[in-house]
C-alpha cells in the first residue's frame, strides 16, 4: 500500500525484518548468560525479623515483628555507619553479623545471656541455611551450561559464596561477581566490565537476568540482551519474562 509517495507495508515489512535479523544475529552471537542473585536465581525461605521472631518465641519470648523491625533498624544505622561499612572479606562479615546480634538481643532487652542467646540466634537464622533455588532454575543451568559461559553478578556480602553453594548452584557458574569483592554494586557499569572480563566475552554477546529494573536498564545501555525476571506478574513490557524458560526460549534451546 502506497500513501503519499510511501510504501506503509513494504517499509513496515522492512523494519519488521530488520528487526528479527538482529534479534537472530544476537541469538546467533551469544556466549554468555549472567544472572543476578536474590530473587532471581535464589531466595530466602522467610525474612530476617520472621526468622528472628521464630527462634525468640521457641525460647518463650513474645517479640512483636514492628519491635524487631526497629531494633534491627537502629543495629543497621549503627554498623552500616560505622566507617566500616564495606564488607569485602568473610571475617568482616563474621564481625558484623556477631555485632548486630549482640545489639539485636540488647535492644530487645531479653534479659538473657548476651553472648550466647546472640550466637544462638545467628546459628538459627543465619539466611545462607534458608535459601532455596526456584523450580526454573537448575533445569535451565543444566541446558545452559556447556553452551554458554554462566556468570552471577550480585550485590551482596561475600556470604553469597556460601549460599551459591548451599544451594547447589556453584558447579554451574564460570563467573561470580559480587559486589562486596569487587567494591562496586550494580547498576554501577564497571561491575558488569568485571563480569565480562572474567570470562573473556563482550556485553553484545552476552544475556543479563535481573529482578530490578535499574540493574537491567543499566545492561541493556552496556549492549547486554537484558531481561527483567518478574515472578509476580506485577510488571510488564518486551524485556519482561515470567520465568528462566524464556532465556531458553530466546536461544531456542528446547526445554
Amino acid at each position: 500500500m502506497v500513501i503519499f509517495g510511501i510504501d506503509i507495508l513494504g517499509d513496515s515489512q522492512k523494519r519488521s525484518e530488520i528487526a528479527a535479523k538482529g534479534v537472530c544475529g544476537m541469538k546467533r552471537n551469544v556466549k554468555a548468560v549472567f544472572f543476578d542473585a536474590g530473587e532471581t536465581i535464589l531466595s530466602v525461605a522467610k525474612n530476617r525479623f520472621e526468622r528472628i521472631q521464630e527462634a525468640l518465641s521457641r525460647r518463650g519470648f513474645v517479640v512483636s515483628i514492628e519491635r524487631i523491625q526497629e531494633v534491627d533498624a537502629k543495629a543497621m544505622e549503627i554498623l552500616l555507619g560505622s566507617g566500616d561499612s564495606w564488607i569485602s572479606r568473610p571475617e568482616q562479615e563474621e564481625r558484623f553479623w556477631d555485632a548486630y546480634y549482640r545489639m539485636m538481643v540488647e535492644g530487645l532487652n531479653l534479659g538473657a545471656d548476651l553472648k550466647t542467646l546472640a550466637r544462638e540466634l545467628w546459628d538459627e537464622t543465619y539466611w545462607v541455611k534458608w535459601c532455596f533455588t526456584y523450580p526454573d532454575v537448575l533445569p535451565v543451568l543444566k541446558a545452559l551450561k556447556g553452551r554458554y559461559k554462566l556468570g552471577v553478578i550480585s550485590n551482596a556480602f561475600p556470604s553469597m559464596y556460601e549460599a551459591l553453594d548451599f544451594t547447589g548452584l556453584t558447579p554451574y557458574m564460570d563467573s561470580i561477581t559480587i559486589s562486596a569483592e569487587v567494591g562496586v554494586s550494580k547498576p554501577d557499569p564497571l561491575i558488569y566490565e568485571i563480569a565480562l572480563r572474567s570470562v573473556g566475552v563482550k556485553a553484545e554477546e552476552s544475556i543479563f537476568v535481573d529482578n530490578l529494573k535499574e540493574n537491567t536498564q543499566a545492561a541493556a545501555e552496556m549492549g547486554f540482551k537484558a531481561f527483567l525476571i518478574d515472578r509476580d506478574g506485577t510488571q510488564d513490557g518486551p524485556e519482561v519474562i515470567r520465568s528462566l524458560y524464556a532465556v531458553l526460549d530466546f536461544l531456542e534451546i528446547p526445554r
